[in-house]
């Protein structure tokens, strides 16, 4: 006989399908169709119906040793008369009138299942082995199996064998459907999970295996990923959910271990899923009690545990009492103690992370095929603590922390590196290190590479505090401990900010910390709640490095850059800008402003009557006073702070403005401007005082102070210990009270006295007179001034004139009360033309001005050159020199004016008039001028002329030049409007010989050896005249040797006009007008040329016109 599979219709180890009660079971030939049993009183015979090939048949077994069955089927039928249970074996022996042994069963059992059609369908579910059975009749029905030795219980699916349990002893209640067994058993489930256990028990109906004790389960856990075992000493109850998924939960002392990670719980419940390639898998875990989980690189702990395993995740969630502990680090650490950690084996104690939370703490893994991510969440006052060398380094806080750590592979060690890189936490976050403590309702830290990590706070509250910054060493060392202590100050910066505040960490200790909007910046002594200082922006940049003694303890500030609507204020200082720059190094801080900043500086003390261009009357006493000094500038301020002896350094730089105050009151007592200052404020304990020092400045300077100003480019002003000023002003130097101005290069006031010295390029300007020289003495008491040159200048003033009288001489005395002036030695008098009659007319008319406005108006020249020299007459010369009183009395009249070098002379009404050269000399009282150069050049409306030397003869509105001459020509008609040529065609000329260029006959003359270049077509002659009308060339004029030369032609002849106009040329000679053309010899007493068509008419009597020869007609 064939055996036959079962399917298991419940868990997919041992589940069971429900087995419904049982009305009777009756013992069958193997060929014999089922039959019913027929009751009957005899208690010692058991009458059996068969139905037979023909007809029913019924036969009396009786029921003892003797009657020994063999082939024998036994069906069991449930409530519904349906077949559940078919049990064949080889031989069954009655034992009993309630009883049979049976030999080797084989136990199917069926569960009927409802088709799409409606019709029911018996399938097998599960399939019982075992060497013997004892099948045992309880009140009406044998529905007791007791099988022994070898048992082995296959669960079936689709004729297919998904698991298999084996055991010594089972026990089957067909009516009731329940198997039980107190013996050693093992179930087997595909390769998804096996379990060892003493006892089982199951009712098929509830899909439900549970195993009593001493359980041992292996579980797969993930494809390729190993297995999980757990061990527990109570029960384990296997249920099935579905086809696809199964749950195992254990209880009792349960121990889990997978690879290297464990765990302890009192409970655990585990949950397998079917996977994609239809295996089973442990999709999850749910451990309670005192659960306790370690995998070698983290140890949790909590009284909820629940573990997901994905395809490429895993997620852990610890609720109460939750506590993990991660192995890796938040801190960058230097190379010394990276090396430090490594020599320690037990990672988790040379860096390790704890982590509690009150509501519960989520763990996710994802798996990657380069990096794998481990987040970790905590939710509810959730506390991280850092340890390293379990020492705490590291604090956070927060209602909502999120935690990621990476694992790489190092390819080139071949092992794992695992390190957190990113870590967020909300909600009344705080945060605290060595070296700075930040708090706020966000925070983010993220690690950028492996020297660099970020933090980032953000919130209405937030802040950071840097602990113990102190200022960068120079290298010097000092042999008093003592002055290192004062050089070492420390103190606590504190940034607070509305948006965010963000700190850029490296391993070799440089902290760039940034924030922005409404930023706060208060500075601490170290370790104390004393403010020493503090400023306000809008951004804020902070840069800061480890000590070098001390790198555990101690910051050093390199740089803070403070930017938008900028606030500093301490004891001693208040400034405001767009940008702020901060730095400390040793015993100097040094702040600096930009874009408009401003400083004040309080209770500045200053001597009563200390006014820097001295007063106008000596104080009776001397009395100390406080101002408040205020600093402006358009680019920056620097302020060079020493603390330790508090003295201040103030360097502004463009457009500095400074104004002095009354101390706390709006009385302005004086006004400072220049480019760039530097100030020096000292600070005197003993005396209480702080006072002004020095002050450097340069560039634009200026200074208003009691009723006088000053001006140049670089002032230095020093406090001497009579605290009497030495104030030298140098470069452009302007001083001036009431109408009276000093200009010079160098101003110096020494002593109380304020003697003023200004040097060098001395120039005095006063009410109706001005002056200049090269050095000059200026007393405030007197109120006069020395006026020394070589020759020193005094001028007067004219405004009628824009030459007024010039005074020069080696020494002048100038007195501004009695506004007179004194010359002493070689002194000489310049005076130029008022503009009434001796006018510089070079050229004559010009195109701008009509006839009228030429004869009553001269030329407004306009002259530039290098050097220049006058030359003046006056009749009263000899007595002025003699008297040395110079009061301008005398008739002074320009003789003589020279330029020298790149000189150029035009005409400012008339853009085209120009002339340049070397030399330009002009008389005024024979009205002539003259220009010489190499290539000396005049230009007169499109037209130049080039020559060595020219003369101006004004009077007769007439200019010669000197031999040899170039001229270049316009040709064609100007506009009206604009005097530019539409042409564009010029004519140049040049001769050997003079040119007379007259300007009222608009004729232009020239001789001596004359070329022309016309177009194409050259002209030479001896003398040549040049017609224009309007500065538009109408006729030239040719005489003498003229010779008109084409690309086609040659003419040769006496005279030639040239009418521009009509486009035509006249030549003619007597006898005759020669013209050689190509392989022709024309001769002929006058000539007619156009200039367009180029064709030549000849006119006259005895026209001749020969052929040439071949070799002339070559050459």
């Amino acid at each position: 006989m064939k055996k036959t599979l079962v399917i298991f219709s419940g868990l997919a180890v041992v589940s069971i399908i429900f087995l419904a009660s049982f009305s009777g079971g009756i013992f069958v030939q193997p060929q014999i169709s089922p039959i019913k049993e027929v009751k009957d009183t005899s208690e010692t015979t058991m009458i059996l119906e068969a139905k037979g090939k023909t007809k029913t048949e019924t036969k009396k077994i009786r029921l003892d040793k003797e009657n020994r069955l063999e082939e024998v089927r036994y069906v069991h039928y449930n409530e519904k008369r349906q077949k559940e249970w078919v049990i064949t074996c080889e031989k069954m022996l009655p034992q009993t009138q309630n009883s049979f042994f049976i030999e080797k069963p084989h136990c199917v059992y069926f569960v009927a299942k409802k088709q799409s059609s409606g019709k029911l369908q018996l399938s097998k579910t599960y399939v019982v082995n075992a060497d013997t059975a004892i099948l045992k009749k309880r009140k009406k029905d044998f529905d007791l199996l007791i099988l022994k030795k070898n048992v082995k219980v296959q669960g079936v699916s689709e004729g297919k064998i998904q698991s298999t349990a084996t055991t010594n002893t089972l026990r089957i209640n067909l009516t009731n459907r329940t198997l039980r067994t107190k013996a050693k058993v093992q179930l087997q489930k595909d390769h998804a999970f096996t379990i060892k256990a003493t006892g089982m028990e199951t009712f098929l109906k509830s899909d439900k295996v549970k195993f009593l004790q001493n359980v041992h389960l292996t579980v797969q856990k993930k494809q390729n990923d190993g297995t999980v075992t757990s061990t527990s000493q109570g029960a384990l109850e296997l249920q099935k959910m579905s086809q696809k998924l199964f749950i195992i939960s254990q209880e009792t002392q349960v121990a889990l271990k997978s690879k290297k990670a464990k765990l302890q719980c009192n409970y655990l419940q585990i949950e397998l899923q079917q996977n994609q390639d239809k295996k089973m898998y442990a999709r999850k875990f749910i451990a309670t009690g005192q659960v306790k989980f370690d995998d070698g690189k983290n140890s949790m702990r909590c009284e909820n545990f629940q573990q997901r395993v994905l395809h490429d995740e895993e997620r852990i969630t610890l609720k109460k009492n939750a506590h993990i502990a991660l192995e890796g680090k938040l801190t960058l650490l230097d190379k010394k103690e990276q090396e430090s950690l490594q020599k320690i084996v037990d990672k988790r104690k040379a860096q390790r992370i704890e982590g509690s939370a009150t509501q519960e703490i989520r763990w996710k893994k994802k798996y990657g095929a380069i990096v794998t991510i481990e987040s970790v969440y905590f939710i509810g006052q959730a506390k991280i603590y850092e340890y390293l060398q379990n020492k705490s380094t590291t604090k956070i806080h927060g209602d909502y922390i999120k935690l990621d750590i990476a694992t790489r592979l190092d390819a080139a060690k071949k092992k794992e590196k695992r390190e957190p890189i990113y870590l967020e936490a909300k909600r009344n976050v705080m945060y605290h290190d060595k070296k700075l403590r930040a708090a706020g309702n966000y925070c983010k830290w993220k690690k950028t590479s492996p020297q660099t990590d970020t933090l980032y706070m953000t919130g209405r509250n937030n802040r950071i505090v840097f602990l113990n910054v102190s200022g960068t060493q120079s290298g010097q060392k000092s042999s008093n401990t003592d002055q290192e202590k004062k050089q070492d100050k420390k103190e606590d910066i504190q940034v607070t900010s509305r948006a965010y505040i963000t700190v850029q960490r490296h391993s070799n200790g440089k902290h760039l910390c940034h924030s922005k909007k409404d930023v706060n910046i208060l500075r601490y002594a170290a370790g104390t709640k004393k403010q020493i200082g503090s400023f306000k922006c809008q951004r804020l940049i902070v840069r800061l490095k480890n000590h070098k003694k001390n790198s555990d303890k101690k910051f050093v500030l390199k740089k803070a850059v403070a930017l938008d609507d900028v606030l500093y204020r301490d004891d001693k200082i208040y400034a405001s800008g767009q940008t702020l720059t901060w730095l400390k190094k040793d015993i100097y801080e040094n702040i600096v402003l930009q874009k408009n900043p401003k400083v004040i500086a309080y209770q500045v003390d200053v001597k009563q009557g200390g006014a820097l261009l001295g007063e106008k009357k000596s104080p009776q006493k001397s009395t100390n006073v406080k101002e408040d000094i205020e600093l402006r500038a358009e680019k920056a301020i620097v302020i060079v702070k020493n603390t330790q002896d508090q003295s201040y350094l103030l360097n502004a730089k463009k457009n500095v403005d400074m104004y002095r105050y009354k101390h706390q009151t709006d009385t302005q007592v004086g006004k400072f401007k220049a480019h760039d200052l530097i100030a020096q404020i000292v600070e005197n304990p003993k005396e209480k005082k702080r006072t002004l020092h020095s002050l450097r400045a340069k560039r634009e300077v200026y200074i208003e102070d009691e009723g006088r100003t000053a001006m140049g480019d670089r002032l230095y002003v020093k406090t001497l210990k009579d605290n009497s000023k030495n104030i030298q002003l140098l470069g452009n130097v302007t001083l001036q009270q009431n109408k009276s101005k000093i200009t010079g290069d160098k101003l110096f006031i020494t002593g109380k006295n304020r003697l003023i010295h200004v040097a060098d390029n001395v120039k005095l300007f006063a009410e109706g007179a001005q002056g200049n020289g090269d050095r000059l003495y200026y007393s405030t008491q007197k109120d006069t001034a020395t006026l020394w040159g070589n020759p020193a200048q005094l001028q007067q003033i004219d405004a009628t004139t824009t030459n007024p009288n010039t005074l020069f001489a080696q020494k002048i005395v100038f007195s501004q009360k009695d506004n007179m002036a004194h010359a002493y030695d070689n002194v000489k008098m310049l005076f130029s033309n008022n503009g009434k009659g001796n006018g510089l007319d070079l050229w004559g008319k010009s195109q701008k001005r009509n006839k009228k406005s030429s004869q009553k108006k001269p030329r407004n020249f306009q002259l530039t050159c290098d050097e220049a020299q006058a030359v003046f007459t006056n009749e009263s010369d000899k007595q002025q020199r003699a008297q040395g009183d110079v009061l301008s009395k005398g008739k002074w009249k320009l003789n003589e004016f020279t330029a020298l070098k790149n000189v150029v002379v035009t005409n400012r009404d008339d853009a085209t008039q120009r002339g340049e050269g070397n030399k330009f000399i002009y008389f005024v009282q024979q009205k002539k001028a003259q220009l010489f150069g190499n290539k000396a050049r005049m230009a007169h409306s499109g037209r130049e002329i080039f020559s060595s030397q020219f003369d101006f003869y004004i009077d007769r509105k007439e200019v010669q030049g000197q031999g040899p001459i170039k001229i270049v020509l316009p040709r064609g008609k100007t506009e009206k409007k604009k005097q530019q040529l539409i042409s564009g065609k010029t004519i140049h000329i040049t001769s050997q010989g003079k040119i007379t260029y007259l300007n009222e006959q608009e004729k232009i003359r020239l001789v001596d050896n004359i070329h022309a270049t016309i177009d194409k077509r050259t002209l030479k002659c001896q003398r040549l005249e040049v017609i224009l009308k309007k500065q538009v060339i109408q006729e030239l004029i040719a005489y003498d040797n003229v010779i008109l030369q084409s690309e086609k032609n040659t003419v040769y002849g006496t005279q030639l006009r040239w009418n521009e106009t009509k486009k035509r040329v006249f030549i003619a000679d007597y006898p005759y007008v020669r013209i050689k053309g190509e392989g022709t010899n024309i001769k002929a007493p006058m000539v007619f040329y156009d200039t367009e068509t180029e064709y030549l008419y000849t006119k006259g009597h005895n026209i001749k016109a020969t052929r040439l020869p071949q070799s002339d007609f070559k050459k």
